[in-house]
């Protein structure tokens, strides 16, 4: 007998939403990684241009 009621339709399009939801909040969550990741890249080769400048600015 198949799922053809009500109920089960809802049911059904209730979990393609939650996951639909799943799926959004995971990119969202993949997207921010991505941020963070080039955030840090981005602090580390400051702070690893700022210690070169150092080191010049102390043989000087």
């Amino acid at each position: 007998m198949s799922d053809s009621s009500p109920g089960a339709i809802s049911s059904a399009s209730s979990n393609d939403a939650n996951l639909d939801k799943m799926v959004e909040h995971q990119k969202e969550m993949f997207n921010l990684s991505i941020k963070a990741e080039m955030a840090k890249s981005e602090h580390d080769y400051n702070m690893s241009i700022s210690r070169k400048i150092g080191e010049a600015g102390q043989k000087a």
